[in-house]
C-alpha cells in the first residue's frame, strides 16, 4: 500500500515518551506496519491497541505479538473504526489519509497524541485564516485542541525513504471547546462544504449548503441567507470561531424539516413541534377576515399564524418555547408577513398585557404526563397538559376573558385522552356557548375540533 516504515529506533522511543506512557495507560496505534513501534509501546503501556488495514502485515503484526497479553491487533480501517476505549494515540499513520485522520482524532477522546505526518501538512495545521494553507483541518484544530510541532524528522528515518519531509507533533485536547458548538456534526459538514469552494464569498458556499442539506429551495434562499452573518467574507478568510456561528444558525435548519402546506414552505426546528392531524384539523376551519386580530397561542412553528396572516389576518403569535418563537418569526419571513404576524415568548397570556383579540387559535397541548418519563425538553412542553392532560387548557380558560373582544371566538383543539367532556363543561362554565366544528378519529384517540364565544345578550 505503499506504507513507509519508521526504522529510527531513538525516534520510536521518543514518540512514547512524548505522551509520557505508563502502565495504566490504553494506547492506540494507527497504522501499526510491521510493529516497530508497537513492541516499544507494548513495553511502556498497559495494552496496546495495533490498528492495520493491510491484511499482510495484520498477519505479521498476529505472529509477532502472539505471546503478547497486552497487545490487540486489530484489522480496520482507522477513518471507520469500531467503537474502542483509549487514553493516548501514538503512531506512524499513513500520510495519505492525514487530513481526515486528524478530524475524525480530534472528535474523539483521548488525553494526548504523538504523530509523525508530513511536514507540509503540520504547516496547515497552524496556518492563519487568509493563507493558502488554511483549510478544516485547522479550523477543526482550533476548536478542539492545541497542537505543537516538536520536532523535524529526516527522510533517513523511514524505510523505504519518502519523498517528503516529516514532523512529530503532539496534540492535547482542550479541557472544552474554544467556541460553541450547538451540532458537532453540522459544524464538520459546514466546513467540508465551504472549503470546496474557498476562494468564493460564504453567501455562495451557503446556498449550495442549504440546498444539499437542509433541502432548501430557491424561494426561501434569499430569506434564509439574511439570517446568516459574514456573507461578504470569503470562506478561506473565515475565522474558526466565524465558522462555528455559521454552522450553529444551520444546525436548525439541517436537523429540523422542511414542509410544504397549500403551496407555502415552513421550517420546523428539531425542538419545535411539527404540524399534525391536530395541526391540520384547525387550518381545515380557519376562517380569518382582513384586519381580523387574532392570537396564535402556542404558535410551534406559526402554521395556523403565518395561513392566518395570509389571509390579511394581524397575528399575535406566542409560544412558552423560545425556539418556536424563532422557527415562527423564520416562516413568516419566508412567507412574506411579518409585517402581520409578531411572535414573541409567552406562558399563555403572561406576557400580554391588556390586548384582546377577535379569534384566539389554540392547539394545546393535551396528553396527560407519563410519572415515569422524566425528559423535561423544549419539545415535550408542546404535548405535555399536565397530569390528567387537561391542566393546561384549564389554565388557559381561567385568562382567556380578559383577551377576547366582546364578539370574539376561540377555536381549541380537544382530545379524547384528555377528559374532552370536561373541557367542554368548563368552556360552558365560564359562559362559553360550545359548538362542535369537527371529529377526527386517530388510531389510539378522537379529536374535536370546537369553537367556542360568549353570548352578547
Amino acid at each position: 500500500m505503499g506504507q513507509n516504515f519508521c526504522v529510527d529506533q531513538p525516534l520510536l522511543k521518543r514518540l512514547a515518551g512524548y505522551c509520557r506512557l505508563d502502565e495504566k495507560d490504553v494506547v492506540l496505534e494507527i497504522g501499526a506496519g510491521l510493529g516497530f513501534l508497537t513492541s516499544i509501546l507494548a513495553e511502556k503501556a498497559g495494552q496496546v491497541l495495533a490498528v492495520e488495514l493491510d491484511a499482510s502485515l495484520v498477519k505479521v503484526l498476529e505472529d509477532r505479538f502472539r505471546d503478547h497479553v497486552n497487545v490487540r491487533v486489530i484489522k480496520a480501517n482507522a477513518l471507520r473504526l469500531p467503537s474502542l476505549v483509549f487514553h493516548k494515540v501514538v503512531s506512524n499513520p499513513p500520510y495519505n489519509i492525514s487530513s481526515p485522520l486528524l478530524s475524525e482524532l480530534l472528535g474523539w477522546r483521548f488525553s494526548c497524541a504523538t504523530l509523525t505526518l508530513q511536514r507540509e501538512f503540520t504547516e496547515k495545521l497552524a496556518a492563519a485564516s487568509g493563507t493558502k494553507e488554511y483549510g478544516p483541518v485547522r479550523v477543526l484544530t482550533e476548536y478542539r485542541g492545541e497542537i505543537h510541532v516538536l520536532e523535524n524528522v529526516p527522510r533517513s528515518a523511514f524505510y523505504p525513504q519518502p519523498r517528503v519531509q516529516s514532523a512529530v507533533i503532539r496534540i492535547e485536547p482542550l479541557p472544552s471547546p474554544s467556541f460553541h458548538v450547538k451540532d458537532e456534526e453540522v459544524f464538520r459538514w459546514l466546513i467540508r462544504s465551504l472549503f470546496t469552494q474557498r476562494r468564493r464569498k460564504t453567501r455562495s458556499g451557503l446556498q449550495l449548503f442549504l440546498r444539499d442539506r437542509a433541502g432548501a429551495g430557491k424561494n426561501e434562499m434569499a430569506t434564509l441567507l439574511e439570517t446568516f452573518t459574514h456573507l461578504d467574507t470569503r470562506v478561506y478568510e473565515l475565522s474558526p470561531s466565524e465558522f462555528g456561528e455559521l454552522a450553529n444558525r444551520a444546525a436548525d435548519l439541517v436537523r429540523g424539516k422542511r414542509l410544504e402546506y397549500c403551496g407555502h414552505v415552513f421550517y420546523v426546528f428539531p425542538e419545535v413541534y411539527e404540524p399534525s392531524d391536530d395541526s391540520e384539523l384547525i387550518a381545515r376551519h380557519l376562517t380569518v377576515t382582513p384586519g381580523q386580530r387574532i392570537l396564535d397561542m402556542g404558535t410551534g412553528c406559526g402554521l395556523l399564524g403565518v395561513l392566518a396572516a395570509l389571509r390579511e389576518g394581524v397575528v399575535t403569535a406566542v409560544d412558552i418555547n423560545s425556539v418556536a418563537v424563532e422557527c415562527s418569526t423564520l416562516n413568516a419571513r419566508i412567507n412574506r408577513v411579518s409585517d402581520r404576524f409578531k411572535a414573541h415568548f409567552s406562558d399563555l397570556f403572561g406576557s400580554l398585557g391588556c390586548e384582546r383579540y377577535d379569534l384566539v387559535v389554540f392547539n394545546p397541548p393535551y396528553l396527560p404526563e407519563d410519572e415515569d418519563d422524566a425528559r423535561d425538553g423544549l419539545l415535550e412542553k408542546a404535548w405535555r397538559g399536565g397530569r390528567s392532560g387537561s391542566e393546561v387548557i384549564e389554565r388557559f380558560l381561567v385568562g382567556v376573558d380578559d383577551h377576547l373582544s366582546p364578539d370574539g371566538q376561540v377555536i381549541i383543539v380537544l382530545s379524547s385522552l384528555s377528559r374532552q367532556e370536561k373541557c367542554v363543561a368548563d368552556f360552558e362554565r365560564h359562559g362559553f356557548i360550545v359548538e362542535v366544528v369537527e371529529k377526527l378519529r386517530l388510531d389510539f384517540e378522537e379529536l374535536t375540533l370546537v369553537r367556542a364565544w360568549k353570548s352578547i345578550f
